[in-house]
């Protein structure tokens, strides 16, 4: 377990709330759950140990029971509809998504209407002379939906990063959880 070096402990239930917090002993007086798992390890590093001690003695005869192998716990994660409700409206609600998820999209039609346009741009040169081809205009042309590509990516990008400090902001507020953000909640 994380007791030894774990100054401070969050606790979290299965829909994401914080059960409880603060010091491994503050941790375990609030959360019965948390105590039982912590039982749970210590019989697991118990039986761990005692497998470990069993082999380093080459006096003692291996029998079908000595050898422990601990299996390993498979957990299937399982976040509730309430959970994902509430990352989902404290990203930003629908408008985020709606600018976030349609300027990706507009993103990604872009890069295969560039791919288009250099197809596009390199039939020019069938059947006609080099120089009727204008690569001024191609490369201009070429450049723009480029940049237009970009601008819509940074929006898009920028939408996410928005939407992922407002979660902060909204789901951990605590100070010792995001040091990082905890001067922006306080005003001078």
């Amino acid at each position: 377990m994380v007791a030894p070096i774990a100054d401070f402990v969050v606790s979290l239930t299965l829909d994401g709330r914080i059960a409880s917090q603060g010091t491994m002993e503050e941790a375990l007086k609030h959360n019965k759950r948390l105590v039982k798992e912590v039982v749970e390890s210590e019989e697991i590093e118990g039986k761990a140990e005692e497998a470990i001690d069993n082999e380093e003695d080459p006096g003692k005869k291996a029998g079908p029971g000595s050898k422990l192998i601990v299996a390993e716990e498979i957990a299937l994660g399982h976040v509730s509809w309430k959970a994902m409700r509430l990352y989902l409206s404290s990203v930003g609600g629908p408008g985020f998504w709606f600018i976030f998820l349609g300027m990706v999209s507009l993103a990604q039609i872009g890069n295969s209407f560039q791919s288009w346009f250099l197809g596009y741009w390199a039939s020019q040169y069938n059947g006609k002379p080099v120089e009727a081809v204008s690569v001024k205009f191609y490369l201009a042309t070429y450049s723009l939906i480029l940049v237009l590509i970009g601008t819509v990516w940074v929006i898009g990008m920028g939408a996410f990063v928005f939407g992922s400090v407002k979660v902060n902001f909204n789901l951990v507020p605590n100070e010792k959880i995001n040091p990082l953000f905890s001067g922006f909640q306080t005003s001078p």
